[in-house]
């Protein structure tokens, strides 16, 4: 890790490579559930020698739960069978 800084969003972490940045998030998917995305920005390109500098992101979205939390179902969800509004999370599976 080259560096790491604190936003109001969450962290950014910043590596040399795209490969250090794929595996340390599929460590951070192993332990919690979260979406991953990764894209690529053109940032220059050199006509003569054919080459090409991409800017490599990995956006790793976690899931705001956690187990024994307390958490309001939205009105229109219709298709959960749930008694009430309030519920108590009791299992957070890998998968979002």
């Amino acid at each position: 890790v080259l560096s790491v800084d604190a936003s109001r969003q969450g962290f950014d972490f910043y590596f040399v490579s795209l490969v250090h940045a794929q595996t340390f998030s599929s460590y951070l998917a192993r332990i919690a559930p979260m979406r991953i995305k990764t894209t690529k920005k053109l940032v220059s390109t050199d006509v003569k020698s054919n080459t090409a500098n991409m800017k490599y992101t990995v956006a790793c979205d976690m899931v705001p739960l956690c187990r024994d939390d307390l958490v309001m179902v939205h009105k229109s969800a219709k298709g959960c069978k749930i008694p009430g509004r309030l519920c108590l999370v009791t299992k957070v599976s890998s998968t979002v």
